[in-house]
């Protein structure tokens, strides 16, 4: 319950003329009318088909028939630049943070806060600077280096094809 109050603080605070915009109208089912008032809002997230349910933003995309739950179908909407999302990105930090985050969450400029949030990480910044150690190679096997017999003595050829010969 807490989560969900945090990010609808968060919606009102980025996302003000868009859930004013959205609030404006009583017709919320009817995507061809809210985009319509979304474009004249301005707002940077008409792309998504944003729509107010169950008190958030949420992403409305063609998963309405997907055998998957209701978060994933319509994940929330955040804001790129905020502290919450910061936060987010932070606790699913690991191998793929985007794909895990995109789960439940979606980030407006995702791939950037994502990068942004990795770039002030220290643990991050210390495994970038670390200079690689020299790598050495393993001696040669005794065969290689003392040849009994001239290079090329064994070759394999494939060859695809007709082989044409003549007699000589």
């Amino acid at each position: 319950m807490a989560e969900i109050e945090i990010l609808r603080r968060v919606q009102e605070v980025a996302f003000t003329e868009v859930l004013n915009a959205l609030s404006a109208t009583e017709c919320f089912e009817d995507n061809g009318h809210s985009k319509k008032i979304l474009r004249k809002a301005g707002a940077s997230i008409r792309q998504l088909n944003p729509q107010p349910k169950k008190g958030m933003l949420r992403v409305w995309g063609r998963l309405a028939n997907a055998p998957v739950g209701y978060e994933r179908k319509h994940p929330v909407i955040i804001p790129y630049k905020h502290h919450v999302t910061d936060l987010i990105i932070k606790q699913c930090y690991g191998v793929r943070i985007l794909s895990s985050l995109r789960e439940t969450f979606w980030i407006v400029k995702g791939r950037l806060a994502v990068l942004r949030v990795i770039g002030t990480c220290m643990n991050c910044q210390r495994q970038k600077k670390a200079c690689p150690g020299e790598l050495f190679m393993a001696s040669l096997p005794e065969d290689r280096l003392i040849p009994d017999k001239p290079p090329f003595t064994y070759v394999g050829i494939d060859y695809f094809g007709p082989l044409a010969s003549s007699p000589v």
